[in-house]
């Protein structure tokens, strides 16, 4: 299992979280960490996205801002004014990062768990990304726990 994180305080906690997890339940996992995804990338068969553009103020602004003129968002990084902010945030990002999965992994399956989860997977689907599936997998919490929609 690979990781890669532009933060290296991050992805050392997250690095060291995983190793744990690996001992505690004896799965034996090989774990790479690095910030660069050409390290990690190549002949690899899944690569899981879950990113974030810019710090939590200009986040936060496409939600404060809309409703200061009367627009509510329930959680404002899907749709309306708070997605469109954020999918023009996530855009080029993720179809620069399209390019280097096509390179180093082609024949991998993507899997999107960043919102807005339709726009970007649309956006990667457009690109054309040579052999590369592009999946968008939504996380809804309901009462009674986590479930996946496809």
């Amino acid at each position: 299992m690979a990781l890669v994180d532009v933060n290296e305080h991050a992805l050392d906690i997250i690095r060291r979280l995983t190793e744990r997890l690996s001992d505690e339940r004896d799965l034996h996992w090989t774990i790479e960490a690095s910030t660069e995804r050409r390290d990690v990338l190549p002949a690899a068969d899944i690569v899981t996205t879950a990113i974030g553009v810019a710090e939590w103020t200009p986040s936060r602004s496409t939600w404060r801002f809309p409703t200061r003129y009367g627009c509510v968002q329930p959680v404002g990084d899907t749709t309306g004014p708070g997605g469109l902010a954020r999918a023009l945030r996530h855009v080029p990002c993720w179809c620069r990062s399209a390019t280097t999965w096509e390179t180093l992994c082609p024949l991998a399956t993507l899997y999107n768990f960043t919102n807005p989860l339709t726009v970007l997977t649309q956006a990667v689907n457009k690109l054309d990304p040579g052999g590369c599936a592009v999946i968008g997998l939504c996380i809804a919490w309901t009462s009674r726990g986590v479930t996946s929609v496809v």
